[in-house]
């Protein structure tokens, strides 16, 4: 987004969660918090993913099934083989990588949040079953699948089963396929994803998809609200923007949802959807995250969204500083 046009005045009720972890701190009232760099603020969602990126040693001749920490099975098809990028095909043991992410806390630390677009190319907001990554590496060179991969993800990671769920991709500015250090945004239907597998509710049921290309996947669906829907954007510090800071919006009656504002540019302190899509009445809480010596920093606001509105960011003087895992917590305790 290279423009904000509407600015207007919030209604807001705002509040600082205090810290919850002995890692946390507030800022130092005599010490002056300077806007970090780009690279500095981009280093922790790569960090993050890296942090959360399993590995399993399987043989390429077998391609034996794995299991995730979280209960994400990876298996392939009868016919399924790797090949290195020049089309030869693989044998001996090879790195298989997954990344599992169900709540908004992981969500948030990867720069992965629930934004998709539409069809028409329009922003659009969804709700999480489960967001992965899937490679397969050998001697740290990427390989390309022959045939299908199976994943299956436990649905109650993310609550009670949901029919209308559907595979998402996670794609560059560009359309391309997102690799693990990308930036991106979660399109419909992208490669080759279809359903399988377990399409019955109920407890211990599965999301099933399969796959013929590895990279990320979400198990999501669009989420609808039919109440009449307003513009929204939110200001930060001066120095801050969208190169080296980031600002969230959850909502207090979905878990599975995160979305990510978007801002206009380097050296501009505004935030904000395109267009009228925030509902009018929803209860969110909005995060404000950057970079502060090599970890995270933040602050949370609370309010309930009115007509045509801009929340404010402005002070430094209330952020928090805390590790990965602080900043995790705080945002999964969120309603």
């Amino acid at each position: 987004m290279n423009h904000l046009t509407k600015i207007s005045t919030f209604a807001l009720l705002a509040f600082t969660l205090s810290a919850t972890s002995a890692c946390e701190s507030t800022s130092p009232s005599n010490v002056e918090l300077q806007p970090p760099s780009a690279g500095a603020f981009a280093s922790l969602a790569l960090d993050a993913r890296h942090d959360l990126l399993q590995n399993f040693t399987i043989d390429a001749d077998t391609l034996e099934t794995v299991v995730g920490e979280q209960g994400t099975t990876i298996s392939f098809s009868w016919n399924a083989g790797l090949t290195y990028p020049d089309g030869s095909p693989v044998t001996g043991d090879v790195n298989l990588e997954l990344i599992e992410i169900f709540d908004r806390g992981s969500m948030l630390v990867t720069g992965m949040p629930t934004n998709g677009r539409l069809p028409s190319g329009e922003p659009g907001q969804l709700i999480s079953g489960g967001e992965h990554y899937v490679n397969a590496t050998q001697n740290g060179e990427d390989l390309e699948l022959v045939g299908s991969f199976f994943l299956e993800a436990p649905s109650d990671n993310t609550g009670a089963f949901d029919n209308n769920m559907d595979v998402f991709r996670a794609e560059t500015a560009d359309s391309d396929v997102a690799g693990l250090e990308d930036n991106s945004v979660w399109v419909e239907g992208s490669g080759n994803g279809s359903w399988c597998c377990n399409t019955e509710g109920g407890e211990g049921a599965l999301y099933g998809l399969t796959s013929d290309q590895f990279g990320w996947s979400n198990i999501d669906r669009w989420y609808g609200d039919p109440r009449p829907k307003t513009f929204f954007s939110v200001e930060v510090p001066q120095g801050w923007d969208s190169t080296n800071s980031e600002v969230y919006v959850t909502d207090d009656d979905q878990d599975n949802i995160l979305t990510t504002l978007g801002g206009g540019g380097e050296g501009s302190p505004l935030f904000g959807f395109t267009g009228d899509v925030v509902p009018v009445g929803l209860n969110v809480h909005v995060i404000f995250v950057t970079e502060n010596e090599g970890q995270w920093s933040y602050v949370i606001q609370s309010h309930t969204v009115v007509h045509e509105d801009t929340l404010d960011f402005t002070s430094t003087d209330d952020f928090i500083h805390t590790d990965q895992e602080g900043i995790i917590d705080a945002i999964n305790n969120l309603p």
